[in-house]
């Protein structure tokens, strides 16, 4: 469940409570030095230094529920302070700072306060998908502590996870060159995308794998350059957006206002099977926000669990959505072409839309006379619209 952080003061402490929950960052005292952190949706791990008097000693404490464990704390050689929790990795484990008598030392460790390695003259910021972490340095690293990689200077991060260089409003990097953020509550070194210390279960916008990333887009640029021409234009018209009326703000349907939606503000296409952004919140804009408070799992259902639970299905979109945002299955885009196939390319317009006319599946059937279930919407388009191309199998065709 999401969280919001709220700030609190009193004297010699200053710190972050999550709600009843327990701390989320770093705690001070004039001389206990403490660090909290959140262990997934189990509860806080602490560490400390006692510095009452030389020489310093450490502890760590895990809470579960309302009970606390007291565990030995991760010490590695020569150390001066406590090691400072900075990530939670993927498979729950973290991955801290810690100053010792030879410089900084970036360090994982268990919930058990066992060190798994330490990396010299480096900072964690960013834990990986695949178990690893990116350092400040940008520097890329395995879930056993070994470079891996270069990526150059470190991104700024939107709340979508788009990359952006300071001061561009351009996209930095293409999703296929960006490190898949681990599943966690804290996956950064500011605990999320934002850097604003806020606890919440990311990833709620997932990046795709590479090749189904590439496959999409490429199926989106195709399909963009195709309604561009007089030919699919006027199917597309005539055959869909003639019958469907109006856009969400009331407009006539155009292909060239489509045309604009998709390419004005570029559409954000993720991973649905990792994804903790609220189901429910792509219908709802009143849930969206109940969202943005509590996230998924209390009230309201996670993307990735829709998906689990609805087999047959590939895509959800947001119902209206500008940017267009769309969750896929990842096994149902088709590689066919690079991408750029009938099939990926109707479902892709079928999802659009949702999101540019604020109409749901049964409203867009009736309106194009074919029947439920949202497959059929699909297949559609893909003899209606896109007929000038060789079908796929009808069986293949996503909803």
């Amino acid at each position: 469940m999401a969280d919001r952080a709220r700030w609190g003061t009193r004297p010699g402490l200053t710190g972050i409570s999550v709600n009843n929950r327990g701390l989320l960052s770093r705690h001070s005292r004039r001389r206990t030095r403490r660090c909290a952190y959140r262990l997934h949706d189990r509860g806080v791990v602490l560490t400390w230094a006692d510095i009452w008097s030389p020489p310093f000693t450490f502890g760590m404490a895990v809470t579960t529920g309302t009970g606390v464990s007291l565990i030995n704390a991760p010490q590695v050689p020569g150390q001066v302070f406590k090691v400072v929790p900075v990530l939670q990795a993927q498979d729950g484990s973290f991955v801290g700072s810690v100053d010792t008598d030879g410089g900084s030392l970036m360090v994982a460790f268990d919930g058990g306060g066992n060190v798994r390695w330490v990396v010299p003259n480096d900072q964690p910021q960013i834990a990986t998908a695949d178990g690893g972490v990116i350092g400040q340095s940008g520097i890329t690293y395995d879930s056993s502590g070994n470079a891996t990689g270069q990526l150059g200077s470190m991104p700024t991060y939107s709340w979508t996870g788009n990359a952006y260089r300071v001061g561009s409003i351009d996209d930095w990097l293409p999703n296929i060159l960006k490190p898949r953020v681990a599943l966690g509550y804290s996956p950064f070194a500011a605990s999320n995308y934002s850097s604003n210390y806020t606890s919440v279960l990311l990833d709620w916008f997932p990046i795709l794998d590479a090749v189904s990333y590439t496959d999409i887009h490429n199926a989106l640029t195709d399909l963009l350059a195709k309604l561009a021409t007089n030919a699919v234009g006027t199917l597309a018209q005539q055959e869909v957006f003639n019958l469907l009326g109006n856009d969400a703000q009331g407009n006539r349907l155009t292909t060239a206002g489509f045309i604009k939606y998709l390419k004005v503000k570029p559409p954000g296409f993720f991973d649905g099977l990792r994804s903790g952004y609220c189901y429910d919140s792509l219908s709802d804009s009143y849930l969206d926000a109940l969202c943005l408070v509590w996230g998924s799992g209390f009230w309201l259902n996670s993307v990735a669990l829709h998906f689990n639970t609805s087999p047959g299905d590939t895509a959800v979109t947001g119902t209206p959505s500008n940017p267009l945002l769309t969750f896929f299955r990842p096994s149902s885009i088709l590689s066919d072409n690079s991408g750029m196939n009938p099939v990926n390319e109707a479902v892709i317009l079928h999802e659009a839309l949702h999101g540019f006319t604020g109409q749901f599946d049964l409203g867009i059937a009736s309106a194009l006379n074919v029947s439920m279930p949202s497959c059929n919407i699909t297949q559609y388009i893909e003899a209606n619209v896109l007929s000038h191309l060789p079908l796929q199998d009808a069986s293949n065709s996503p909803n």
